[in-house]
Formats: C-alpha cells, sequence, structure tokens
C-alpha cells in the first residue's frame, strides 16, 4: 500500500497521491525499524550454578544489550556491525534502527535494504521489542497520526503483537495566507485572545484563592469558611488549569511541533524518517491533563445545587460519609493488593492476563462485580480454588458491605438533619464576588 504507484486500471498516479492510504491519508518521509536487546549471560533469572549448563548454556534476560553486533562472519560484510545510537534529533529514541525514506526511493531500493537486514541476521535471539514506527498526515481532518506496530519477543519464545496509534492536533498560528477563503487571521486572532483570556481568568482565580487564605486567621478558618470539600475542589482546580498551562507552553515551544510547521512552509523536505514519538507524548499528557479538568471541573459544579434543598442533602451526606470512606480505603485496598499478588503467583506464569500486578488489579476489581469468569480457574488446585471462594467472600461480601453500611450511615444522617428543621437561606451574590454560592444555616425556631 505505501508503495502503490498506479490506479487499480494501471493508470499512473499523480506524484500527490503516492505514498498515500486510498490517496487519503499520507505517509510523511518514511518510517523506522528500532529494535531493542536483552542482554546475555546474566541476570536475575539465570543460575550461578552449572548443573544444567549442558542442557542450555546461555541464559538471556530484559536487560538492555547495547553493544554492537553482527554481521556473522562471511555474511553482509559491507553492512559492518550494527550500533546502538540516539537519534539526534530526539535524545529519547534510543535503540538500534534503520530509517527508511519513502519520498526519492523507489520499492526496489527499500527492498534491498530489508534483504541486507536479513541476510545480516539483524534479528536474532535476543531482539526483544521490534518496533515499526511512521508518521502521517490526513489534511480532511488536519490530524497527525504516529502509528507503531510493536512486535515483543518473549523470553519463552513466544511473540506478542501490539500497536500504538496517537492522534495528534497541530495548529499552527498562521497570520497570513495565499487562500482568501481561508480567514488565518481572524481565527488566529480569536484563537490568542481566548487562550489570553483563561491565563487571565487563572491569575485571578490564584490571587482571589491566595487572599482568601491570607485574610483567615488560621488554617482552620480558612477550611470552615466554605467547607474542605470546596476548598479541596478550588485547588485542584488551580493545579490543574496551571499544569493545562504549562504544557501548552511546552507543546508549542517543541522542536518537532515547529518542524511540523517548516514543513508546511515548504522550508522542509520528505524525505526522511519523521519522528513524531516526543510531541506524541507530550500531547497525550496535555489531552489526559485537561479531561482530569473536566472531571475536576464537574465535581466542582456539584456545589452550586446547594441552593436547592435535595443539593444541600446530598452536600450533607457527603460530607458525613467521606472521613469514614477515607479510613475504609486503605483496609480495602491493602487486601486487594494481598489478592493480587495472591493470583499472579497462582496464574501469572501460565496465563498472561495475570502476569502482572496491573493486571491481576484490574481482574480483580472485574471479580468483585461479576465480570471475570472464574470458572476457568476452579477445580484447578486445592490452592485456587480456595483462592476464588475466599476472594468472593471476604472482598465481594464482606468488605462492599462493609462499603454499602458506610454510605447508608451517611443518609441517615438525612433524618437528623430534616428533625432540626434547617432552610437555606441564600446571600446575594454580586458577579464579580466568590463564585462559591453562600448559604446560612438557619433553625426554624430562630426565624420565628
Amino acid at each position: 500500500m505505501v508503495y502503490t504507484d498506479s490506479w487499480y486500471n494501471d493508470d499512473a498516479l499523480d506524484d500527490l497521491d503516492e505514498h498515500t492510504i486510498n490517496m487519503q491519508t499520507v505517509f510523511v518521509g518514511g518510517f523506522r525499524l528500532l529494535q531493542q536487546r536483552g542482554g546475555e549471560g546474566g541476570g536475575s533469572n539465570c543460575y550461578d550454578s552449572v548443573v544444567w549448563d549442558p542442557i542450555q548454556p546461555r541464559c538471556l534476560d530484559y536487560e538492555e544489550d547495547q553493544t554492537t553486533f553482527g554481521p556473522p562472519s562471511g555474511r553482509a560484510k559491507e553492512t559492518g556491525g550494527f550500533d546502538h545510537r540516539c537519534d539526534p534529533a530526539d535524545e529519547d529514541m534510543c535503540g538500534f534502527y534503520v530509517d527508511f525514506a519513502i519520498g526519492n526511493h523507489t520499492r526496489a531500493e527499500q527492498v534491498t535494504r530489508l534483504n541486507t537486514l536479513k541476510s545480516a541476521r539483524w534479528l536474532d535471539d535476543q531482539t526483544r521489542y521490534l518496533y515499526i514506527d511512521t508518521s502521517m498526515y490526513n489534511n480532511n481532518f488536519k490530524l497527525w497520526v504516529r502509528v507503531a506496530l510493536v512486535l515483543h519477543f518473549d523470553l519463552a519464545g513466544d511473540t506478542f503483537k501490539s500497536e500504538q496509534i496517537e492522534v495528534l492536533h497541530v495548529d499552527p498560528y498562521p497570520f497570513e495566507s495565499d487562500d482568501i477563503d481561508i480567514p488565518d487571521v481572524p481565527l488566529t486572532m480569536g484563537r490568542m485572545l481566548l487562550e489570553i483570556v483563561f491565563i487571565v481568568l487563572y491569575i485571578r482565580e490564584v490571587r482571589q484563592e491566595v487572599n482568601e487564605f491570607r485574610s483567615a486567621h488560621s488554617f482552620r478558618d480558612y477550611m470552615n469558611q466554605y467547607g474542605w470539600m470546596n476548598n479541596l475542589g478550588d485547588w485542584l482546580s488551580i493545579i490543574a488549569n496551571g499544569t493545562i498551562i504549562a504544557f501548552w507552553i511546552v507543546l508549542v515551544s517543541l522542536r518537532q511541533r515547529r518542524d511540523l510547521v517548516a514543513m508546511g512552509d515548504g522550508t522542509a523536505d520528505f524525505d526522511a524518517y519523521f519522528d513524531l514519538g516526543t510531541l506524541a507524548v507530550w500531547d497525550e499528557q496535555y489531552v489526559g491533563v485537561n479531561a482530569a479538568n473536566i472531571v475536576i471541573q464537574t465535581f466542582r459544579a456539584l456545589r452550586f445545587f446547594q441552593v436547592l434543598y435535595q443539593g444541600e442533602r446530598l452536600t450533607h451526606s457527603l460530607n458525613k460519609m467521606a472521613p469514614e470512606l477515607i479510613s475504609f480505603a486503605p483496609i480495602f485496598f491493602v487486601v486487594m493488593f494481598g489478592y493480587c499478588v495472591a493470583g499472579t503467583i497462582f496464574f501469572g506464569m501460565s496465563d498472561k492476563s495475570w502476569a502482572t500486578l496491573g493486571e491481576a488489579m484490574f481482574n480483580m476489581w472485574a471479580m468483585n462485580f461479576g465480570l471475570y469468569d472464574t470458572t476457568q480457574h476452579v477445580g484447578a488446585s486445592t490452592g485456587v480454588t480456595m483462592f476464588i471462594y475466599s476472594s468472593i467472600i471476604v472482598i465481594s461480601i464482606i468488605m462492599m458491605n462493609i462499603f454499602l453500611a458506610i454510605v447508608l450511615s451517611g443518609w441517615q444522617g438525612l433524618d437528623e438533619l430534616d428533625e432540626q428543621h434547617e432552610y437555606l437561606i441564600p446571600v446575594k451574590q454580586t458577579l464579580w464576588g466568590h463564585d462559591v454560592p453562600m448559604v446560612l444555616y438557619i433553625p426554624t425556631k430562630t426565624i420565628t
């Protein structure tokens, strides 16, 4: 598909349509083959004893080996040895790699290079990971895509495959365009104005929170002024928005982003592999921070429902049950962690879904809610059967019911609130006042 040079009726493709996916998504620059190699003759997995050396004298591990290797004697001597190196443009991209440029190279030339690597046994028994990395662009959606196909060569002799697809929306700041139908200047100015407004509002929020903290007589008075949940939400919002601004500054100043803009200006060619790795990592983290900020703002918005009677009841119950939930959480996770370790010991050697503690934790959560099929393990051995049944009794029945009891005790506190006959008296707020609704809890007998 990369080197398709004709239509289905054998008509020649235009230069613009070569090296594309159905003439829509363009392969930019080329692709890279990168391997990471494991060590030989050492590591914690290897026995120091020579008892079984006659069976298999060599021992490999996952510790990265950066030693120059190959080619074997008598094969492809013209290639020389393969060196471990880092990309001069990206110091985080290190390994044994070979770049294949698409632009001015024919299919036959690239096949010849692959055959040379094959004859020199570029992949061997010490290869642990192989990355096939390329960059693409689709102008229909104005999206850049980094696609990495990964092969993992396990020490047991198995091979696993996976893919990493990272989509980036890289917007330059154009102030001029040859196309009169593209209003670059108004769009750019509007975008910059919104970004400036965001930063100004962030600075105002920080100053306001700092002033409130200074005006309080003590930390306890500060926390009691609007409640610890409101203050915690305010500071989490400040941290999240500050992180967003910091990530945005880094993204705009990254060299890879500047290179992308240079490609659009015609000052850079496409006849070389273009690495989007660093930019993709930063962009993924930037998107994650924005998603976390949306969740934070969603929870902060719940406090505005305090102006309603039902909202005040919900807030009251959450405040009451929060300390007990926080005290119970460490106990629950310690028990979960113990079962995760036990599950890794029982199933990790035969089932890759239990091979790591992270995967085991996910399986335990799924088991708690009946989303994991435990019948595949029951009856394997006495220990496994006891593990399954005890986890159901301890976690799914005992621990989860303790959690429900804490929640129900919080709701029972609402009856006490009703008995006190407290009502909400909203305090008038100005447009530029504090964004937390001020409410007074005044018993009925005080009013009458």
